[in-house]
């Protein structure tokens, strides 16, 4: 929207300037009554360019308005949905009683009922700790 202002503010000078020019050139060959008719025409469609600047400025402000609040919005859910150090530890720890579960023998069923999570979220946690478990000790294999 910016390059289409700029390039009609830029188009509304060449025009002017094309005009100014054109009206010296006339003015050689024609009356002053003539000459008045054409200034006046020029003015209404300088009238009109200038109109439709205006217009297109305040689209772009309410355009920019709009945009940053809907900025500001995903700024706050964003913040909303990091996490803090507090609630942090207290998933690690929520996981680290999934994990204790389920070695236990417990169903992942069971366990989403006690910890109010969905089995989806169980699964993830036992395969990435399985995955934790399995690469320390591949490590201490190696070393």
């Amino acid at each position: 929207m910016i390059k289409a202002l700029i390039g009609i503010s830029i188009g509304v000078l060449l025009l002017s300037g094309a005009l100014v020019m054109w009206t010296f050139m006339y003015m050689k060959r024609h009356s002053k009554e003539e000459l008045e008719k054409l200034v006046e025409g020029f003015r209404k469609e300088m009238d009109d360019c200038k109109k439709q600047c205006e217009e297109l400025k305040e689209g772009m402000k309410e355009e920019t308005e709009n945009s940053l609040l809907k900025l500001k919005d995903l700024e706050i859910k964003m913040e909303e949905r990091v996490p803090t150090k507090e609630s942090n530890s207290s998933t690690n720890d929520e996981n680290e009683e999934i994990i204790r579960l389920y070695k236990k023998g417990e169903s992942i069923e069971a366990i989403s009922k006690k910890m109010n999570r969905n089995t989806g979220e169980i699964k993830v946690i036992i395969s990435y700790n399985d995955y934790l478990q399995d690469g320390h000790k591949k490590k201490n294999m190696v070393g």
